[in-house]
């Protein structure tokens, strides 16, 4: 049978697959018994895996940190890794984010990209090669974590009680593939918020949901002198930046500054507006004795790219990138978190980095810091996954590449992000309002995948 036909008997599987999936928040929450990553996520775990029940194949559920469905048999072990976790729905939806509906041709929900949608598209292809009968001299075991997008201790525990794989990919990339990742720098930083005997005092600041996620907006409260003049000039500010909306207003003698930016992935933060920056940006011009607002206007700012900091660094793969995702505040201390993509090769300047903020009085808390990944893009292993890719959509211009954010391939040796985003797709708004997938695309990933898999079950 032809493979394209094979993938397209399939596709309204995918579709009601991924609508089922898609309806569960997955969002981390507080640990329940039997539940490390909060209901949600469990939940979403045990509904994917009961997908493949449904389908025929073996499943094992590893105490609802992940699980697996599996095909073929041998020592040879080829991976495939997805995720049923979400980050946070965020503001700004046209529809319920976990009703998933179909418009003009798309899925529209929380996860349908990343990475409920992909998710289904590669089970979809374990069922197309199973049913074209090659023989499975190796086992095809597709991995889905409930922890991707706050930890990895998913598949951390995954590979504690299974170890790894043989080769194997993450539809949570894009094509034609990426075969290396930046690395990763991840802390929370605290320090002073307001310094003695202020005219103006800052109650509160808070903004974001999710450290890997551009924050779409911040919010302040003030008491003290001058609010007038403070809300008069909110309400004019953007920063010199059109996307940046504000609003003000006084409840029982205090006033509340809310500041509107643009959400992006927070592996991309030059295509988001942070509210956090915009809104710390215009306090410099009113606060000048706050410790906290200091210190960010002089080693963040509106920057990205960590110059500010001594962070700066690129290499032929890319640049070092910087964001901050979540800003809170307890009392007068004011925490805020980091989140790095660094490149694969140049050195991370992360002492003098983390000097800078040291000595500008900031505790750093929870760092941590995971390598970059590279995997030979001339090897055979390679070689075949990007010559799927050609054969079924006949580009030969787009060719592997890296990238800033962070994919399972990164917890694993041979291991590498392979679609399911096409070049020139738009609209997918990962980690964003209106998260979507457009439902063209599932027979071509999936054509994709089984290719890939039958090359990979040869090598």
């Amino acid at each position: 049978m032809d493979i394209r036909e094979l993938v397209k008997k399939y596709e309204q599987d995918i579709i009601n697959d991924t609508i089922e999936l898609a309806s569960i928040r997955s969002v981390e929450e507080e640990p329940k018994e039997g539940m490390p990553f909060g209901e949600g996520p469990a939940k979403a775990l045990q509904c994917a895996l009961a997908i493949g029940d449904k389908y025929g194949f073996v499943t094992k559920n590893l105490d609802n940190y992940a699980g697996y469905i599996e095909m073929g048999q041998g020592e040879d072990i080829i991976g495939m890794l997805c995720h049923v976790d979400v980050v946070p729905e965020g503001i700004g939806w046209s529809s319920d984010p976990y009703k998933p509906e179909i418009r003009d041709g798309r899925i529209y929900g929380r996860g349908v990209g990343d990475n409920k949608g992909p998710a289904m598209v590669a089970l979809a292809a374990m069922r197309a090669v199973r049913e074209l009968g090659v023989p499975l001299n190796k086992r095809i075991r597709f991995v889905l974590g409930a922890n991707e997008e706050t930890g990895f201790r998913c598949v951390k525990y995954y590979r504690e009680k299974e170890g790894g794989f043989t080769m194997g990919f993450s539809p949570d990339g894009a094509f034609p593939l990426v075969f290396g990742e930046k690395g990763l720098y991840n802390a929370t930083l605290t320090m002073t918020l307001n310094g003695e005997d202020p005219k103006t005092v800052i109650k509160s600041i808070t903004g974001g949901e999710a450290r890997n996620v551009v924050c779409p907006v911040c919010t302040v409260v003030l008491e003290g002198e001058n609010l007038d003049a403070i809300k008069e000039g909110f309400e004019k500010y953007n920063g010199g930046n059109e996307a940046v909306k504000t609003k003000a207003a006084f409840e029982n003698g205090t006033l509340t500054l809310e500041l509107t930016g643009r959400p992006s992935h927070g592996s991309a933060p030059q295509f988001g507006v942070n509210s956090i920056s915009y809104m710390i940006d215009f306090l410099k011009g009113y606060i000048t004795d706050s410790p906290f607002v200091n210190m960010y206007s002089e080693l963040i700012g509106l920057c990205f790219d960590g110059e500010k900091c001594g962070a700066k660094c690129g290499d032929q793969y890319g640049d070092l990138t910087m964001n901050i995702g979540i800003v809170y505040t307890e009392g007068n201390k004011a925490s805020f978190t980091i989140d790095i993509r660094y490149p694969i090769i140049a050195h991370f300047p992360q002492d003098v980095m983390e000097k800078a903020f040291t000595d500008a009085g900031c505790v750093i808390e929870h760092g941590k810091c995971d390598k970059p990944l590279f995997v030979d893009p001339e090897s055979d292993f390679i070689k075949a996954l990007h010559s799927s890719y050609v054969e079924v959509t006949g580009d030969t211009k787009s060719q592997p590449f890296t990238m800033g954010g962070g994919t399972y391939a990164k917890a694993f040796d041979n291991v590498v992000a392979f679609g399911m985003c096409f070049p020139g797709d738009t609209g997918g708004n990962a980690h964003m309002a209106d998260e979507s997938i457009a439902i063209s695309r599932f027979a071509d990933g999936c054509e994709v995948y089984v290719r890939a898999l039958l090359k990979l079950l040869e090598l």
